[in-house]
């Protein structure tokens, strides 16, 4: 029984037609705005107040019960931050 031979999935740079020297920049440069967006949320997170750092958790779906434990807070010391 012969098998059929599975086709060759395109990438996305693929798709675009770009060469490979274009894709690896494109690639080098969405690498850097990763890195830079994450070097902007850690300067944000260390200067943040601890309200500013609540606000932060909360977004990032924490409960309130998880931020009280990790910010060492009581739930109404949360509740009150989170007004």
């Amino acid at each position: 029984m012969a098998y059929p031979i599975a086709p060759k999935t395109m990438s996305t740079l693929d798709l675009l037609g770009l060469s490979p020297i274009a894709a690896g920049i494109l690639q080098l440069l969405t690498a850097c705005a990763v890195v830079a967006l994450w070097a902007i949320a850690l300067a944000d997170w260390l200067t943040a107040d601890q309200r500013r750092q609540v606000q932060l958790l909360r977004i990032a779906g924490h409960s309130q019960a998880s931020i009280g434990r990790r910010l060492g807070l009581t739930p109404y010391r949360v509740r009150k931050l989170l007004k």
